[in-house]
């Protein structure tokens, strides 16, 4: 991969959310292929029958049953015992892990104009992952779900800033009146990796990011997942949600120069050249050409496969993702066909 910092990154929420999109999103609901019961009154529908005012079925009375939910009217009709059934409402979470790390700072060097203002788009990862991050919170704050956005891979702080190892969390937040909120956050740290860009530990911040979890609900981790070392703990971390309160799913985002490394000769990558890993490592003198970008691109979707199958053993969703594809078909296509939206 070619680093490139974003010459201009965003500013506002308008760099970040396509307001036609956004009229899209609304028509849209964060989906959990799980049953599960939220710890704080919610405003969806579950699939756990409980008591609320939105009838669901009938089923014949046992032992233990409510008397006050009793069908009197059927009684007399078939004189048989019969008790209502509620559709409960629960809360879900919806918690949102950015990956800030230098690694990111891949694609097309550009300015994070504001959408729909421009047909010169940067594939830029890390701008990707902030409008697709914006994106999914917009839509989890106008249903009423608690949203909480952290980003991963960044500059290592101390808990006095907020900032636990390379993790820093955003608070949850409900309604749309957290919109904003979550603009400023992105804003903000899209712009500090930017202009400090971190190694970071994926390992670990996957860890952390997995603790900091609470109630039940969706996870979605963006990221290109590239590390110095295999994330195999982080995964397991993840995996302990996925078994218990969480739907989680691994977003992995490449440009398309990073499949395919042919597309990036214009930019200096063909010849004799000097390469250094993005996560660490010494640069070693490499000669890129036809066999060497075959051998990279068989490498590379090794290791998509091998991610894949991984987050597969441990029951987690992964979907690769180049930047390329427009923010709205991912939303509208993959994820609503995997189930994350509804």
């Amino acid at each position: 991969m070619l680093l490139a910092p974003l010459q201009r990154p965003p500013r506002s929420i308008d760099d970040l959310l396509d307001p036609a999109l956004s009229a899209t999103l609304d028509r849209l609901d964060v989906h959990s292929r799980r049953v599960f019961s939220g710890i704080l009154p919610g405003q969806r529908r579950s699939k756990r029958r409980g008591r609320s005012v939105e009838f669901d079925d009938f089923r014949q009375y046992a032992p233990g049953d409510d008397p006050r939910h009793i069908d009197w009217n059927a009684l007399a009709r078939l004189d048989r015992l019969i008790v209502k059934l509620f559709r409960a409402e629960e809360d879900l979470c919806l918690i949102l892990g950015v990956d800030v790390s230098a690694s990111m700072l891949s694609g097309t060097p550009g300015y994070a104009t504001p959408i729909g203002r421009t047909s010169a788009d940067p594939q830029h990862k890390l701008l990707y992952a902030a409008r697709l991050a914006m994106a999914l919170a917009y839509l989890g704050l106008v249903k009423q779900n608690r949203v909480s956005l952290a980003t991963i891979g960044g500059a290592t702080g101390d808990a006095r800033s907020g900032t636990v190892g390379g993790v820093r969390v955003l608070a949850p937040t409900r309604g749309r009146t957290g919109v904003h909120l979550v603009a400023e956050f992105l804003v903000e740290q899209i712009a500090a990796a930017n202009a400090r860009p971190s190694r970071g530990d994926l390992n670990t911040d996957l860890m952390t990011l997995a603790r900091s979890r609470q109630g039940r609900g969706v996870m979605l981790v963006l990221s290109d997942f590239v590390s110095e070392s295999r994330i195999t703990q982080g995964l397991n971390a993840l995996a302990a949600g996925a078994a218990q309160n969480y739907d989680v799913t691994c977003v992995q985002l490449f440009t398309d120069a990073e499949l395919d490394p042919a597309k990036a000769r214009d930019s200096g990558l063909d010849g004799d050249v000097a390469l250094q890993a993005a996560e660490g490592g010494a640069a070693r003198d490499v000669t890129v050409g036809a066999a060497t970008i075959d051998v990279y691109r068989s490498n590379a979707r090794r290791a998509i496969d091998a991610l894949h199958a991984e987050a597969a053993a441990r029951g987690i969703a992964h979907v690769m993702v180049p930047t390329s594809t427009p923010i709205s078909d991912l939303l509208l296509g993959e994820l609503r066909r995997r189930g994350t939206l509804a």
